[in-house]
């Protein structure tokens, strides 16, 4: 197919997805404009007309410009229409009463004021490039806000059609049942065979079928049509036919009860707020479905303008609708700047043209929307995400969802947002305050000492417990850690001598955790043992300061200086300090006298020479004979970091005998030092001439690395 042949295919398809999108988005607006006006102000839906198609419309157009970069379509959205809805109530139910201009004058301001506060935030937000940072809401609170927006989609939905106290027989009259129960019915099962079976039936088709079934029932009840029109099965009830859409008049305004309207300002500004976290989960669900990347701030900043401007001509917040932009780019994958142009004027057709005939709009088919919104919020926010919530997460959406409907969307969020919190600070309470728990036998520091040292270290090691903590320290946290650590103290088969707390990994602490700590201190230093911490943070620096007491009785900057002091204290109460292995060492000697040609030459090396260089060709091994050499790798920045140690009697570089591959590490001399070589010539002799010999010095390398593997396995064992 020629490129002029497929762009003409994709045409039609194009015209058809924008008609789709434009009704749909028309009869959205119909149905928010009866959400909000139909009981606090019936005779102000004509104005309830304008101020949901002027929103759209400037949506429309920022949709048409912005569509090469976003492919995305806009529509008002029900998270502001139900809590507009809601304030409307209340206006409906102030006391004094309030006549019906000035409810509507009231909404009107509500409207323009939620509209243009969201279009500030939204702009500030995009300015600031903070958008991923307004997604760190709590979910509860955010699945909270949408599961009670759910419900009152539903609530306000049936309201349209039935009378405010109805009875059994009214529930299952005929009439009832084709405007409220059978549409609401069927919109909750596409919202369940989508999710739960997987099966796709298209809105626009179902609205069809409910507008079928309602003409059905007017034909065949008593009157037939004519009669049903004016039943309340149609909008000729609420919207009587001729009816256009009403632009608000400043004449509105003269007998402002501006006391009623500052009441509900905070609820507004909320509003703003939870616009904009609606906004960013639907282009985080457009993400999803389009794969591809979404620029969040350059979104924003185009919603706000929207905003902005809709708020100052009286329209409804709107912004990019996922739903709506997945079924577009499904009906025409390919679709270019055609397919919102044909959505937007679509849209101000139905507005401009369309409502002097709303008369003939079934009731249930506004239900159906409404139903399908509402039932689609619920599964989505909730019922789905039921797998994956904790008791206390239940908890905080049940209460968010209760005190909207009860009291207001303000005190909802607030109390949310402290239930998060508690039930954060309670689930963080319960994770382990320890990276790992050990002792010195097990975890060593990456100083390499001779077999008798290591010998005895594994027999000093249990008097030294070892601590890593990690995360936040506050006081439930802290207070667990208090009760393990004396509970280790008090069970411990020797006398402990040293408790090492290792604060590397730790993000931060709360006063109380700090008191909880020196409080562990002193219980510490009771059972006779001494507290040396590591990394010690700023706020128990700040308290060592303030206190005069020190809360520990040495302090490293790092785990591995704290376990080389204790070594080191360790060997010299036992012994001088390292010695060369007498093992290896009498080994190499009479390898050296009984193999002729092999020898391994001792060598003076001054400070800072180096053994060997990172990636050399393996070379053998050496052993340290006195002095000290370090292992040393390339950090940041080109520096050397420090990765290990060596002292007398340490083995250095052997494992090149085994795996031939080239040096890992610079190993350098730290101070003066003598080292014995043992060249990878001389071992291919030994292995020539005395391959009993080269035997028990390989068993003798292989059992030095077999201990420290040994070490390592159980110190991961004991995390």
């Amino acid at each position: 197919m020629t490129p002029l042949r497929d762009g003409a295919t994709h045409i039609p398809k194009t015209i058809l997805a924008g008609l789709i999108a434009g009704v749909l988005v028309s009869f959205y607006a119909i149905s928010f404009s009866f959400l909000i006006f139909a009981h606090a102000a019936p005779g102000a839906i004509p104005i309830g007309f304008w101020i949901n198609f002027s929103g759209q419309t400037v949506a429309a157009v920022i949709a048409v410009v912005a569509w090469h970069k976003s492919n995305m379509i806009w529509q008002a959205q029900s998270i502001v229409v139900v809590t507009l809805a809601g304030i409307a109530a209340r206006y409906a139910a102030s006391e004094p009463a309030l006549s019906e201009a000035q409810i509507t004058a009231l909404i009107l301001a509500a409207v323009m004021l939620a509209t243009a506060a969201t279009g500030l935030v939204m702009l500030i937000v995009g300015w600031t490039q903070s958008a991923r940072f307004v997604k760190n809401v709590p979910f509860p609170v955010v699945s909270g806000f949408l599961t009670a927006t759910g419900v009152l989609l539903l609530i306000n939905a049936a309201g349209l059609v039935l009378p405010r106290h109805p009875g059994w027989a009214e529930l299952l009259a005929p009439e009832t049942l084709a405007r409220w129960s059978l549409p609401t019915l069927l919109a909750g099962a596409i919202v369940v065979l989508r999710a739960y079976r997987g099966i796709e039936i298209s809105v626009p088709l179902a609205a069809a079928a409910v507008a079928g079934v309602t003409y059905l029932v007017g034909a065949f009840s008593d009157g037939g049509l004519p009669a049903a029109l004016h039943s309340g099965m149609f909008l000729q009830s609420q919207v009587p036919l001729g009816t256009r859409i009403s632009l608000p008049s400043l004449d509105l305004f003269e007998a402002f009860p501006l006391a009623v309207f500052l009441r509900e300002v905070p609820n507004l500004l909320v509003v703003a707020v939870l616009s904009l976290l609606g906004m960013l989960l639907n282009l985080s669900a457009a993400e999803l479905s389009s794969r591809r990347t979404v620029d969040l701030d350059a979104e924003v900043r185009r919603a706000g303008l929207s905003n902005l401007l809709a708020g100052m001509t009286g329209g409804i917040v709107a912004y990019q609708s996922a739903t709506l932009s997945f079924l577009s780019r499904e009906l025409a994958p390919n679709a270019g700047r055609l397919l919102p142009i044909t959505a937007g004027l679509t849209a101000v057709a139905i507005g401009a043209f369309g409502v002097p005939y709303l008369a003939y709009v079934p009731a249930a088919l506004i239900v159906f929307l409404l139903s399908y919104l509402g039932f689609g919020l619920l599964q989505r926010w909730f019922v789905s995400e039921l797998p994956r919530l904790t008791s206390g997460d239940i908890i905080t959406i049940v209460v968010i969802v209760a005190i909207t409907l009860l009291h207001s969307l303000l005190l909802a969020v607030i109390v949310g947002v402290a239930l998060a919190a508690l039930n954060f600070t309670i689930s963080y309470s319960r994770l382990p305050i320890f990276r790992s728990r050990s002792t010195g036998e097990i975890k060593r520091s990456t100083t390499e000492r001779s077999a008798e040292a290591e010998k005895i270290l594994d027999q000093t090691g249990k008097a030294t417990l070892i601590y890593e903590l990690q995360g936040y320290l506050f006081f439930g946290t802290v207070t667990r850690m208090y009760k393990e650590v004396r509970q280790d103290l008090e069970q411990s088969e020797v006398g402990i001598r040293h408790v090492i707390l290792d604060f590397r990994r730790v993000l931060g602490t709360e006063v109380s955790a700090t008191l909880m700590v020196v409080r562990l201190a002193r219980s510490i230093r009771e059972n006779g043992a001494k507290l040396i911490v590591t990394a010690l943070p700023e706020a128990l620096t700040r308290e060592q300061e303030l206190g005069g007491e020190d809360i520990a009785d040495h302090s490293f900057a790092t785990l591995n200086e704290a376990l080389t002091w204790v070594e080191d204290l360790m060997l010299g109460e036992v012994q001088p300090g390292d010695r060369p292995d007498e093992t290896i060492g009498t080994l190499l000697d009479r390898i050296e006298r009984d193999v002729p040609g092999v020898s391994f030459p001792t060598t003076d090396l001054a400070a800072g020479t180096d053994v060997f260089r990172a990636g050399d060709a393996p070379d053998g091994f050496v052993c340290v004979e006195t002095g000290r050499l370090v292992a040393l790798t390339a950090g940041r920045a080109g520096r050397d970091v420090q990765i290990a140690s060596y002292l007398p009697g340490a083995i250095v570089g052997e494992m090149a005998v085994f795996t031939g591959a080239g040096r890992s590490a610079t190993v350098r001399a730290r101070t003066d030092a003598v080292v014995r070589r043992v060249p990878q010539a001389a071992l291919d002799t030994l292995r020539r001439e005395r391959p009993d010999m080269a035997a028990e010095l390989l068993s003798i390398l292989g059992k030095r690395m077999a201990a420290r593997l040994s070490r390592t396995t159980a110190q991961l064992y004991s995390q």
